[in-house]
């Protein structure tokens, strides 16, 4: 492969690699000057086009795309102020609200931007992003607030398989929280809303209701996820089923969604030859996906399909040969230009390792079978396009998600029919909600097949072993997956070298189901880092939560349980504590919990072990080696605080 041909697919790894040393590397900016002055060496030389390719040339772009990443990961990180971010504390602020949850929860998430401070001597200029959680209804963005709150920076419960809220947010330029009541704000302004954001909410709210006013309750929340993007009203019971079928992936508009949008429009066009060339056709289809794109919020997966499109659909009329793989490579720099914080994005890591898998391996999968039937040859295909993007994402997937769906290749036979006719279907009801009995009719048929597609994934969820759960990965085995996986596509003409690389490969598969074994069969007990009492006995593959907390609180509790049991590929169920002693056997142990108005006292046998987990601030001092303080304690002078995190001690088999 000459560098010539597929310049992109060199250059932009560079560029990532400089993003990752960026972060990682302590540098000064008196690079930032031999940054670009190698970067304009490295075009110079790129537009001249040596053929000879000489030692500097590479050494250049090797070099100079390396510190352009550093450069660019180190001008967005300081355009969020980390160094301001950083004070924290009871403040009175102007708060300007950018984003917020349109859900009616008591707590409304809130992006803000923080624009003054107020000081002795008057307002304090500052800029940076802080995330909210507000408790009042009638907050709307480009409110500006004058707040009294105490600024929080952002950190993690260190809960097992607790989501890593505080990288999520930081890689988004954003570091402090805080929580704000009715009485901690005045509302002093309304701040003029721009006139592309009043447009992209319009358009919004006309096609959101083009589907309320016909669906209504998970059919409703789908059909909202599937064509426009919006995932809030979809419930954790819709959720699961998607997952435990691996088709999630469905629920986020991505390639699929806007190659079948293209393919409509150029249908619906070319069947007007008299006012739509090919070419005008093409042009106004692009301008179109351009703003569905905008009007969902153009998230990573749906800015590289419509650039991808953009760029193979303007190719095709200059009448020049498109390299797919060269384009994907080159909307990731656009990308990662624009915001190189990206690159920590969980949608923006799987769309483009999803894309890398079928552009790579595709083909070679697809012509492992040869079938001679027109309709099966499709079926085939698309289930190779399936294990093509799988094959790439599936190390991250167990990473993020501690799960891998074992009936994947059967839901993708499935969902490739569902999704290309919920899609049409939904594109259409937007297309003619207005028309009165034809808009009904083809709501009916589309709220038909939304229900049929949701029975469809929810019988994934009630077969035996459809979630493998308990991949607990480190950072190098996600690595070892890759170079192995590399190894394969760079390397796959020579036999010794695959032969080994194979070999590698099952060794390392076998090792991660070993260590999931070990997890699977563990027995513990846990202590969460949580504001009620929630205490976790794990025997294998079963675990007990026992709580103190309200009802209300219980669907929380939950959540950090589910979690946890992920991680251990175990079933749970959760009981009450009483007032007094509540007495819980499994096989030959048994776990005494005593609950005191001072906390609750965990004694296990036969092993003796006794733990104290104190929740009043007047509880006398006690002699348990283990003796365990709630966070809201954390000013506590005895015992270990589980403010820093949840305690969790390994229990004998």
């Amino acid at each position: 492969m000459r560098f010539f041909e597929r310049p992109f697919v060199f250059l932009v790894p560079l560029f990532m690699l400089g993003i990752l040393l960026g972060d990682v590397v302590v540098w000064n900016n008196w690079f930032v000057l031999p940054a670009f002055g190698l970067l304009g060496i490295t075009l110079f030389f790129f537009f001249l086009k040596n053929k000879t390719i000489p030692w500097l040339f590479h050494l250049t772009v090797i070099v100079g795309f390396v510190l352009c990443g550093m450069v660019g990961i180190d001008t967005a990180r300081s355009t969020g102020n980390p160094k301001e971010s950083a004070e924290a504390g009871m403040q009175t602020l102007l708060l300007k609200i950018t984003e917020i949850d349109g859900t009616q929860k008591e707590w409304r998430r809130a992006l803000c931007e923080r624009t003054h401070v107020v000081g002795e001597t008057g307002l304090i200029p500052i800029n940076d992003k802080v995330l909210v959680y507000i408790n009042d209804a009638s907050v709307e963005s480009y409110d500006l607030l004058l707040v009294r709150t105490e600024i929080l920076p952002i950190e993690n419960r260190n809960n097992p398989g607790e989501f890593d809220a505080k990288n999520y947010w930081n890689n988004k330029g954003i570091y402090n929280t805080a929580f704000i009541g009715e009485s901690d704000f005045k509302q002093i302004d309304k701040l003029p809303i721009p006139f592309y954001e009043r447009w992209r909410n319009t358009a919004k709210t006309v096609l959101n209701n083009a589907f309320s006013n016909y669906l209504d309750g998970d059919e409703l929340a789908i059909a909202a996820a599937l064509v426009l993007g919006d995932k809030s009203m979809l419930t954790s019971d819709v959720r699961n089923g998607f997952s435990a079928a691996g088709a999630m992936h469905v629920l986020a508009v991505s390639g699929l969604h806007i190659g079948l949008i293209l393919q409509i429009l150029m249908f619906f066009f070319g069947s007007i030859p008299r006012l739509f060339t090919l070419k005008r056709a093409l042009l106004v289809s692009l301008v179109i996906i351009w703003a569905y794109s905008i009007v969902i919020g153009l998230p990573p997966s749906v800015v590289r399909a419509t650039l991808m499109f953009t760029l193979l659909s303007l190719g095709k009329l200059t009448s020049q040969e498109s390299d797919s793989l060269n384009i994907l490579f080159f909307s990731a720099f656009v990308i990662l230009l624009v915001d190189p914080l990206i690159i920590y994005d969980i949608g923006f890591q799987l769309s483009y390792l999803a894309m890398l898998g079928i552009f790579t391996v595709y083909k070679p999968i697809s012509s492992f079978f040869y079938v001679k039937n027109k309709w099966l040859k499709k079926i085939w295909d698309g289930t190779a396009i399936g294990i093509a993007a799988q094959l790439f994402t599936f190390p991250l997937t167990l990473y993020y998600f501690h799960q891998f769906p074992n009936y994947f290749l059967i839901a993708n036979i499935g969902m490739m029919l569902f999704s290309g006719i919920t899609l049409t279907l939904g594109i259409l009801l937007l297309s003619v909600s207005w028309f009165g009995i034809l808009g009904k009719l083809v709501a009916v048929v589309f709220g038909f097949s939304l229900a049929a597609m949701l029975v469809f994934v929810k019988w994934f969820e009630i077969l035996p072993g459809a979630l493998a759960e308990g991949f607990v990965l480190s950072p190098w085995i996600i690595i070892s997956c890759y170079v192995l996986i590399l190894a394969l596509i760079l390397f796959h003409k020579k036999r010794f070298v695959i032969q080994t690389t194979l070999s590698l490969g099952i060794l390392l598969l076998c090792f991660i189901q070993y260590t999931r074994y070990e997890r699977m069969v563990s027995r513990e007990l846990v202590v969460f880092n949580n504001n009620q009492v929630l205490i976790a006995y794990k025997n294998g593959r079963s675990t007990t939560f026992f709580y103190k907390a309200p009802e209300s609180k219980l669907e929380k509790l939950k959540f950090i349980g589910d979690s946890y049991l992920k991680q251990g590929s175990s079933t749970g169920k959760y009981i009450a504590l009483k007032n007094g002693t509540t007495t819980f056997r499994k096989g030959s142990t048994t776990l005494t919990l005593h609950q005191t108005k001072d906390g609750v006292r965990v004694t296990e046998q036969p092993s003796s072990r006794t733990f104290f987990v104190q929740t009043s601030h007047t509880a006398p001092p006690t002699s348990e080696k283990y003796h365990l303080t709630m966070p809201y304690l954390s000013d506590q002078p005895v015992g270990n605080s589980l403010s820093k995190g949840a305690f969790s001690i390994a229990l004998p088999h």
